[in-house]
């Protein structure tokens, strides 16, 4: 599942319920998510991926 700044207008309420929805799919799905929020998304957990510039 890939969600593109899906989340970026969620209030706190929708958030908790979405953060909660996520870990219970994260058993049988990869999820990916991007954000610019990424305060806000910490509490996710996973693995955060960055850019690097090459050359």
């Amino acid at each position: 599942m890939i969600l593109d700044d899906a989340l970026v207008f969620t209030d706190d309420t929708r958030m908790e319920a979405m953060f909660n929805a996520l870990h219970a799919q994260a058993a049988d799905l990869q999820i990916l998510v991007f954000s610019c929020r990424t305060r806000a998304l910490r509490q996710l957990g996973g693995t955060v991926l960055q850019f690097e510039p090459v050359g």
